[in-house]
């Protein structure tokens, strides 16, 4: 794997988590001002590995392990794919705002469409339940929005030590 590639799954994964953390945070908030349960958010995550009975029968502490666990892997591994993506496009992709702010939110979409859309639909049917127009907005907004503009920073960074090439 090339020097830049690798740095941009590495960048992906680390942004990733961070931007894992912002829409759980958002997920949670979400559920409170639905008037639901705060920590639904974390047992529907933890329901990905433990079945429907984490939306009820698990303990609390054990839903909240398992959720939390989940949602992090999962951030950090769709971060990585956005990083590695992202280090196939042009310089000025890399480090336009707009584009990124524009990318990250269409990649915050399409995991909803993975996730949500095709993913639960066959395995996990209890994820339906919850409101999909919130989730989608959250997707792009508190996941793929903060992803990509913490990836542009960090490529414009990049881009302020790499030496110009010079064309004669």
């Amino acid at each position: 794997m090339q020097e830049p590639t690798r740095r941009g799954a590495w960048e992906g994964a680390a942004f990733g988590l961070v931007a894992g953390i912002v829409m759980g945070v958002a997920e949670i908030i979400a559920a409170m001002a639905a008037g639901l349960r705060p920590l639904l958010p974390l047992r529907m995550a933890a329901s990905v590995v433990i079945g429907p009975e984490a939306l009820t029968t698990t303990t609390v502490a054990g839903a909240i392990v398992a959720g939390v666990v989940v949602h992090l892997l999962a951030s950090t591994l769709f971060g990585a794919i956005y990083g590695l993506v992202n280090s196939s496009f042009s310089q000025e992709t890399e480090t336009s705002y707009a584009r990124q702010a524009g990318l990250g939110m269409l990649y915050g979409v399409a995991l909803w469409i993975a996730t949500f859309q095709i993913i639960a639909r066959i395995a996990y049917p209890w994820f339906l339940d919850t409101s999909q127009g919130l989730q989608v907005v959250l997707h792009a907004l508190t996941f793929g929005l903060p992803l990509a503009l913490m990836y542009a920073l960090a490529e414009r960074r990049v881009q302020l030590v790499r030496p110009q090439a010079t064309t004669a």
